[in-house]
Order: structure tokens, then sequence, then C-alpha cells
């Protein structure tokens, strides 16, 4: 996972400059921030669905996307609408090229909450084969697409 979570970071690295790789790392310092929104309600709901029939599991999985999605979005619009000034006022001015990424990101977030219910449902239904699959495929469309 720790992996699968910095391949971006590793591939970004090896392929663009110093400089611009400085601009991506203080955009994902936020991406980190809200991608732990939706992180710290899984341990909860994994003992949830556990102890669950598959159909209250579903339901609760319906309800967790929409308050994930819903939490994450209210703290992403801020930081989207503000990015430039946020950058500025934390790191200078001279990172300002930061805000173009950092704003990609913080949508990426957004989208990754609204799917890291279903991660905690496909464990707890026994199902990791499946989560597996969804993570590489997305890992391949992180290298190949961004």
């Amino acid at each position: 996972s720790a992996l699968l979570g910095n391949v971006d970071t590793l591939i970004v690295a090896a392929s663009i400059s110093t400089t611009t790789l400085g601009y991506y790392s203080v955009a994902k310092t936020f991406y980190r921030a809200l991608a732990s929104i939706p992180q710290a309600f899984g341990g909860l709901l994994f003992g949830r669905y556990c102890d669950m029939e598959f159909g209250a599991a579903r339901a609760l999985n319906t309800r967790a996307v929409l308050g994930i999605s819903v939490a994450t979005l209210i703290c992403a619009l801020p930081v989207w609408l503000l990015a430039p000034e946020i950058v500025t006022v934390l790191y200078g001015a001279g990172f300002e090229r930061a805000v173009p990424s950092l704003r990609i990101l913080v949508v990426a977030a957004v989208i990754l909450a609204a799917s890291a219910p279903l991660a905690q449902l496909l464990v707890a239904i026994g199902r990791p084969g499946t989560l597996s699959s969804i993570n590489v495929a997305g890992a391949v469309c992180s290298v190949f697409g961004g």
C-alpha cells in the first residue's frame, strides 16, 4: 500500500526536473491531508461490515460513501478555491506553479473518498482479490495516465 501510494512520486521524480518535483510535492501534501479523511473511517467501517449481513453492510456502505464524500468535499472546496493564497502563505510566491497540480490532486482526493468505503466492504466480505485488482488498475492508470 505504501508503494502504491507513492508510485506516482517515484515516476514523477524519474521524469521531471527537481524544481517541478518540488511543486508536485507541495501539491501532494494537500492531497495526503484530504485523503486522510476517508482513511480515518476505514477501521470503523471494516469492523461494522464484518458484524453485518451483506445487505445491511451494503446499505451502510451507501451511507458511508455519501457521508465521507460530503465531508471530504467540504474540506476540499476551500483548498481548491483558495489554492493560490494557501500556497503563497505557506510556501512563498515561488511555489505558485504548484497550484494547478494541487487542484488536480484535490479533485482526485474527493474521488478517492467516494471509493474508500468500498475497499473496506470488499475485504470484510472476503473479496480482497477484487480490491487488489482495483488497486493495480489504479496504479497502472496513475503511471500511464499522468
